[in-house]
């Protein structure tokens, strides 16, 4: 009887032992030591630049700095002073319509949608190199659109925002150029259903 006890116990230690690996990593009859949580990457934009600049852009990120959700919502949809121009079509990239899109989405808690009309990018618009970089003459980084960028795809891709740098384009992606050119369709309506 005394016999199995030992060779009882003796098993025992070495399922416990086995559970932690190497015997250095934890106390005999000790635990294996819990695995790092997983980082989380939640949505929020930085407090920063606040130049009055008067591009839909900079206006949109304040409102959604301050997560004042249904506001940004509105700035997207709102026409110009002849009713003209929506919101959405002062912006000179149509990516930028997509992405301050998934930002007003990410700040209503709708994670799905915001993936939806991110992806909308790398189907029609040739990915996201070159965003946040002046369309025109790609020498000028405006700063709202590169932290919103960094900001949303860090919480969609779950990546540090540091992984996540504003390149700036040799080239301007032919569709980018054939929608400033042409008549700006809605860029969120290609492939994004369900955007209010």
């Amino acid at each position: 009887m005394r016999h199995h006890r030992t060779v009882l116990t003796a098993l025992l230690a070495t399922v416990l032992l086995a559970g932690c690996g190497t015997q250095g990593e934890c106390t005999p009859g000790g635990a294996p030591p819990a695995a790092p949580p997983k980082s989380r990457y939640a949505f929020g934009l930085p407090q920063g630049d606040r130049s009055p600049d008067q591009r839909i852009e900079s206006a949109v990120y304040v409102e959604l700095a301050r997560s004042h959700c249904g506001d940004a919502r509105a700035m997207m949809r709102r026409k110009d002073a002849d009713g003209d121009v929506p919101g959405w079509g002062s912006f000179d990239d149509p990516r930028a319509v997509l992405l301050f899109q998934a930002a007003v989405e990410l700040c209503d808690g709708e994670t799905t949608r915001a993936r939806t009309v991110w992806d909308v990018v790398s189907r029609g618009y040739g990915g996201w190199t070159g965003i946040g970089w002046d369309v025109e003459t790609t020498t000028v980084l405006r700063w709202h659109v590169c932290e919103a960028y960094k900001s949303v795809g860090s919480a969609l891709l779950q990546k540090s925002k540091d992984d996540l740098p504003c390149r700036r384009a040799d080239e301007i992606a032919p569709a980018i150029v054939a929608w400033n050119t042409g008549d700006r369709p809605d860029p969120r309506l290609d492939g994004a259903p369900g955007v209010r």
